[in-house]
């Protein structure tokens, strides 16, 4: 259970491992990050996102309070544990 940000996050820490999206730079002496991407960069990453919701690994929604987006949940655990192998 989380937001829709965190997953954007591990998607974009992972595309950028991969060298699929833009660097990180870092400002010197604080541990400030400064994540730049393109919006190209963006929208793959929200692609991603929608292929998730599409295919039903993901769902909106953690309990009776946060029913909608931009929380989620993992719907199908063993879609979810077959898309990232395939990906590894």
């Amino acid at each position: 259970m989380t937001s829709i940000e965190a997953i954007r996050e591990v998607i974009r820490s992972s595309l950028n491992q991969r060298g699929l999206i833009g660097g990180i730079t870092k400002q010197k002496g604080a541990a400030t990050y400064n994540r730049k991407i393109s919006d190209q960069d963006i929208q793959l990453i929200n692609e991603c996102i929608c292929d998730l919701l599409n295919s039903r690994v993901i769902q909106p929604g953690i309990n009776e309070v946060n029913q909608e987006l931009p929380w989620i949940a993992v719907s199908d655990k063993e879609k979810l544990k077959a898309m990232v192998n395939s990906h590894s």
